[in-house]
């Protein structure tokens, strides 16, 4: 029962609207969780000492704009898409699940420190909070994936312990890099949208135009 003067909170309106809002965020973690695929597989064509650990790793970068432009609420595309990563490259079931979850604890640190420390979404707007960025997110909440990816992989045997050391740096020096280079790069494009690439394409008639709202609409949203 509702509390006294008051009517039931989840009215038929806002019913409605949570129902249309379900598959849209469904195919927006989807959306995530590909790219963060995609790019993932792309990094890992530079592996050296260890197939899951590369120099290359723009995913990091990806993951990090993800959650801040969209919300906490994207954490599930970061992990399936890192999971079916791992799976179908290397390690096990259980590596598969502790290197995915790394690389989603990995992203939500960044996120919090930025928005706590370097003004979120803002952070590009003014030096001081661009090397807030570096130190939070390049350089400390990378360190996170790389020890708990590194450690498992040793601990199940699919990395020898004498190389920790080579992994874990190259591991750490792949996420730095895609937070470096990638995270500022669709950061600034979802902000300033008429730096974007397919600007001109939003320009033109409506049927281009509204997919490009409803990206700019999303990465807008609290």
């Amino acid at each position: 029962m509702p509390p006294p003067g008051r009517t039931d909170l989840a009215g038929p309106n806002q019913s409605s609207s949570t129902n249309r809002r379900l598959p849209a965020d469904f195919l927006l973690i989807a959306g995530v969780a590909i790219a963060y695929f995609a790019a993932a597989k792309v990094g890992l064509r530079f592996a050296s000492f260890n197939p899951s650990s590369t120099t290359v790793w723009p995913a990091t970068g990806i993951a990090f704009a993800a959650m801040l432009l969209l919300g906490y609420r994207v954490w599930p595309a970061i992990f399936i898409g890192a999971f079916v990563v791992n799976a179908t490259t290397a390690g096990s079931m259980p590596t598969s699940l502790a290197i995915a979850g790394g690389n989603t604890l990995e992203a939500l640190i960044a996120v919090r420190l930025v928005a706590y420390f370097a003004k979120g979404r803002e952070v590009f707007d003014h030096t001081r909070d661009i090397f807030k960025f570096i130190v939070l997110a390049a350089i400390a909440s990378t360190g996170v994936s790389a020890s708990i990816a590194t450690t498992i992989l040793a601990l199940y045997g699919y990395a020898s312990w004498p190389s920790y050391g080579s992994i874990w740096l190259t591991w750490w020096l792949g996420d730095a890099g895609g937070d470096l280079i990638v995270a500022p790069l669709i950061v600034l494009w979802a902000r300033q949208p008429s730096l974007a690439p397919c600007a001109p394409v939003c320009r033109k008639p409506l049927r281009w135009r509204r997919p490009c709202s409803w990206l700019r609409s999303w990465c807008s949203a609290d």
